[in-house]
């Protein structure tokens, strides 16, 4: 009887130390857990640029230029036949969305194969003062000057000066002689 006690005072000894740290493990988990929520991850701060095409929306934007005595006198937007406007201004929407934690100032400009173009009979739309969660949809107009195959329009994205570049939207477009 002697020896059964024993090994019942182990049992209950190992019992209680087992009791012991597993209820130490849940208090440290449960901390854990109260730390993370009252202390969350910063989020990622950032500016989001974007273009929207013929209708406002992520597709259909101007692809073809007809050019005759130096003037565009008629657009495809989307595949060259989606949709076909007579005039001289391809129009885009350009987006700014201030993701940052404060609030910022931005600037728009475009150049077509590098050389500066004018958005709305102006080189540069700005300055753009966006609250921290604010954003802005700004419908421009663009002229390509010459014709050619492939050229590359660019639109920049400027936080802060005019000469910060923060971001780089690009489309490609064709500018065919026509008559």
């Amino acid at each position: 009887m002697n020896s059964g006690n024993k090994i019942d005072k182990r049992k209950s000894i190992i019992s209680r130390t087992l009791t012991v740290i597993l209820v130490l493990l849940i208090l440290a988990g449960l901390s854990s857990l109260a730390y993370y929520v009252a202390n969350p991850r910063q989020t990622e701060y950032f500016s989001e640029f974007y273009i929207l095409g013929f209708e406002g929306k992520a597709e259909n934007y101007p692809k073809e230029f007809t050019m005759s005595g130096g003037q565009i006198i008629r657009i495809y937007y989307g595949s060259g036949t989606d949709h076909a406007v007579d005039g001289q201004d391809a129009k885009v929407t350009l987006g700014v969305s201030n993701q940052e934690k404060t609030a910022a100032v931005y600037w728009l400009s475009a150049s077509i194969n590098g050389e500066a173009i004018n958005l709305n009979n102006s080189p540069i739309i700005g300055p753009i003062d966006l609250d921290p969660g604010q954003k802005l949809d700004q419908i421009v107009r663009f002229t390509p000057l010459t014709v050619g195959r492939d050229q590359i329009v660019e639109f920049f994205l400027y936080e802060g000066r005019q000469d910060q570049l923060k971001d780089r939207l690009r489309l490609h477009i064709d500018v065919l002689e026509g008559q």
